[in-house]
């Protein structure tokens, strides 16, 4: 295997109409199920909290819908891990922390579960959506998160679900509780209080709050989670996008395909998951549901006889379409890069059926096809920055395919090596496990030639986010806005290929300094002094740039010196304008040592095709670090769509599997249809054909 550095800019060919278009950009599916309505509901944090708390009208009562929102799409499990650190394999520090994903938008499309700092931080997003601040505390053996409104503090526990209410019919917080345990004995309705194993959980948070009446100190953190992973699909002509709610999809439990740690893939017994409305009274409550993990699988076969493959490209060079494939012109050394991003984790079937993580996974990224000759292949699971070599060598041909034509249209000789079809499949999970995206690269030369191509990329799905069907007819509602995803989060291990690629060196503080992140060293950048320091790095698109969405984590002394600040700025004139759209001033009382500030641009202004965004670090007077940075450009895709799209949903009553099918025009952004479910369903998959 090798490994070397290289970066793919995106082929220009996509920015031009010298080729019909048949790509959909940000296919959506909402239904009016009454608590899983899908991702056309839950697209974004905001789009939570505002299906979320549609009905409410006070602070407390907004709160409180958004406390039983959270309870029914997150359970306890342990967190999900993924490749923050280069050079470190998710799972194989299992209490690393560095590891752990704190992305809300990736826990609500991927995962749904986490321990309890790992939720709480991903709460934060949704609060803060709410306009309500909010921090984790910690506990005995344990964290809470605190939401701030009404002129105080109040304590929501989403991980063993429980609040606590003042005499007032008010949310007590931190301080309320410990002045008066009397609290929580006091009748609340049927509002969670430590449900799940009743009453020994409720016995042992009320020995918790004793312990925290007693003294101590316990923790303010802010700033502990982000959302930036932007949830938007992007499907190519020839490309479906099916989800499958049960995890047995693939041939039941050893057949399973997930990322994470646990025999049989995430699940949980106990759980409001599923369960309708949060409900609790004494030893009676709907929270031990159970909850698993489903699938979301993309299958993409590029058209390589017309110009229409060119929308899966990132990069290419004197290759052409004909007949029987995609060809060198003229014999010329000759490549292309297909790409894959979505919200969605790659995953894979765990040789043990128990850790993909630190063992073999099949299934996860399949690539087949049939090729005439030679080719070499490479895959990089990090937006180009770096590639490995796979075996492309292809099987021996026992039996000629002299029904392909070649370019003039007459059959192949089969007295020549090149006209013989040979059928490959290459499984290169191992590659892109634990990732979002994937580019493969392949090249030739001579008379060799690609005859056809399939991806196969499954990824798991958090159940929470899967549209699901309701009883007695369902409604269900298309859209599409014609957005696409350019991923741009850079490794920073080295500056010399931070700078070529990322980094806009000429703007960068002379105070800030670059470390290069490793394995033993979580910091990228670190100030010299004690004076604030910035550095900004480059986001570029092939068609318009509409928004960009940003992520930085930094290191500052823990409590927070006065004046401690961390922002996000966007220029589209090459730095001499500046206008902020993220910033995070860390309260005084903050003791956590490292955090997030985040954020996504407004719509930016003409047919930009390039902006920067400068990374603002002022540690207060004290030294602070850049530790890790995701940007994602949203772009407009290529041209309106230009072809129907499918959408089959497929769902059980009884012994029976049925599947309905609509199709939405050409052109149409927005479609609905009547699904005509029985009295009891059971939810199957749903596929959206391009």
């Amino acid at each position: 295997m090798s490994r070397r550095s290289c970066t793919l800019f995106a082929v220009a060919l996509l920015c031009t109409s010298s080729f019909a278009l048949g790509e959909v950009g940000d296919p959506t599916i909402e239904t009016d199920h009454p608590h899983y309505p899908g991702e056309g509901a839950f697209q974004t944090p905001e789009a939570c909290v505002k299906w979320a708390t549609r009905d409410a009208k006070t602070n407390q009562d907004r709160a409180l819908a958004l406390f039983n929102w959270l309870l029914t799409h997150q359970w306890h499990l342990a967190s999900p891990q993924e490749w923050n650190l280069p050079g470190v394999m998710p799972g194989q520090r299992p209490n690393d922390t560095e590891m752990v994903v704190y992305d809300a938008n990736r826990g609500r499309f991927s995962y749904g579960y986490g321990l309890c700092g790992t939720v709480h931080a991903w709460n934060e997003p949704y609060w803060k959506a709410l306009g309500m601040p909010a921090r984790r505390r910690a506990f005995p053996g344990h964290t809470n998160s605190e939401v701030f409104y009404d002129e105080k503090w109040h304590a929501f526990d989403t991980d063993m679900a429980g609040i606590v209410f003042n005499r007032d019919g008010s949310i007590a917080g931190y301080a309320e509780i410990a002045r008066d345990l009397k609290l929580l004995d006091l009748p609340q309705g049927s509002w969670p209080r430590y449900p799940f194993a009743w009453p020994s959980d409720f016995e042992a948070m009320k020995a918790g709050w004793k312990q925290i009446a007693a003294g101590g100190h316990w923790y303010n953190m802010y700033a502990s989670g982000y959302a930036a992973h932007p949830g938007i699909v992007h499907l190519r002509k020839g490309e479906t996008f099916t989800r499958y709610y049960d995890p047995d999809t693939f041939g039941g439990p050893s057949k399973r395909r997930f990322w994470h740690r646990q025999p049989g893939g995430p699940n949980r017994l106990w759980t409001f998951a599923n369960g309708g409305t949060p409900f609790h009274q004494g030893d009676k409550s709907n929270c031990r549901g159970q909850t698993t993990f489903g699938n979301a699988v993309f299958e993409f076969s590029p058209d390589l006889t017309s110009t229409a493959y060119q929308e899966g490209l990132a990069a290419a060079d004197n290759e052409t379409p004909s007949p029987s494939g995609l060809t060198a012109i003229e014999g010329k050394p000759t490549y292309v890069v297909f790409e894959h991003f979505s919200p969605y984790v790659i995953c894979g079937d765990p040789v043990d059926d128990e850790d993909p993580m630190q063992h073999k996974a099949t299934d996860g990224l399949v690539v087949e096809g049939h090729a005439f000759g030679e080719l070499h292949g490479e895959i990089s699971a990090d937006q180009g920055q770096t590639w490995t070599a796979f075996d492309a060598t292809l099987p021996a041909s026992n039996s000629r395919d002299s029904k392909i034509p070649d370019d003039k249209g007459s059959k192949n000789s089969t007295n020549s090596p090149a006209s013989q079809s040979i059928p490959f499949r290459w499984d290169l999970t191992e590659q892109v496990k634990g990732r979002y995206g994937w580019q493969i690269k392949l090249s030739w030369t001579g008379s060799s030639k690609l005859r056809d191509l399939k991806f196969s990329t499954t990824c798991q799905m958090s159940q929470a986010i899967y549209p699901r069907l309701k009883p007695d007819g369902s409604t269900v509602t298309f859209r599409t806005t014609g957005k696409s995803v350019v991923p741009i989060v850079p490794r920073m291990e080295q500056e010399a290929a931070t700078v070529n690629v990322f980094e806009e060196r000429s703007l960068r503080s002379p105070n800030l300094d670059f470390v290069g992140r490793s394995p033993d060293q979580r910091a990228a950048y670190t100030i010299r002094g004690p004076k604030p320091a910035s550095v900004v790095f480059r986001v570029n698109s092939a068609t318009r740039l509409t928004a960009v969405s940003a992520a930085a984590r930094f290191s500052a002394r823990s409590p927070s010196p006065p004046g401690t600040e961390f922002g996000l700025s966007w220029s589209t004139d090459q730095g001499k304008t500046w206008q902020r759209f993220a910033s995070i001033a860390l309260p005084e009382d903050n003791e956590f040592s490292s955090g997030w500030v985040s954020g996504q641009t407004p719509d930016l202004p003409g047919d930009v095709r390039s902006a920067l965004v400068r990374v603002e670090l002022n540690g207060g007077g004290r030294s602070a670090s850049l530790l890790a940075l995701e940007l994602y450009g949203i772009r407009q895709t290529a041209s309106p769509r230009a072809s129907p799209v499918t959408v089959t949903y497929g769902w059980s009553e009884g012994q029976k599997d049925l599947e309905h099918t609509f199709t939405i025009p050409a052109g149409t952004l927005t479609a609905t249809s009547q699904v005509p479910t029985g009295k009891t369903i059971r939810d199957r998959f749903i596929r959206i054909s391009n």
